[in-house]
């Protein structure tokens, strides 16, 4: 195996190959993790409401007056929660669509990287036939 051919020396993407992996694999994963971030920070939203305004079907009736401090202990937990949680799947949307563009960048460097190598190919093939010429 010559050294073109040795994967030790020589690195090659197939853009848009890779491109198309992106689009078929990471964005509908970049999508589903956004859209449930956006679903726990509503249900966060909700909650939190639901705690600070007392709003019925959330509270319970007076009872022996241990109902209401026990739900506002427990919304409070739920709030705290439900907030982390939103918080961290809106962390992994926000590093998953980072790692999107880094792999979109190095498609695009990759691209004019062999457009340039190119264009020296072309360069010295143009010097060539000129010289031919003479």
């Amino acid at each position: 195996m010559g050294a073109e051919m040795d994967p030790t020396k020589v690195y090659m993407i197939s853009t848009p190959h890779m491109a198309e992996g992106i689009e078929l694999y990471l964005d509908p994963v970049v999508r589903d993790v956004q859209r449930v971030a956006g679903t726990y920070r509503a249900a966060h939203d909700q909650a939190k409401a639901a705690h600070d305004q007392q709003t019925p079907g959330w509270f319970g009736g007076e009872g022996n007056g241990h109902v209401r401090p026990a739900i506002s202990t427990f919304l409070n937990e739920v709030v705290y929660q439900v907030g982390e949680l939103a918080g961290d799947q809106e962390q992994l949307a926000a590093s998953l669509q980072n790692y999107r563009e880094a792999l979109v960048a190095h498609i695009d460097k990759a691209v004019r990287t062999d457009l340039t190598n190119a264009d020296r190919f072309l360069a010295i093939h143009r010097e060539l036939d000129a010289k031919r010429e003479w």
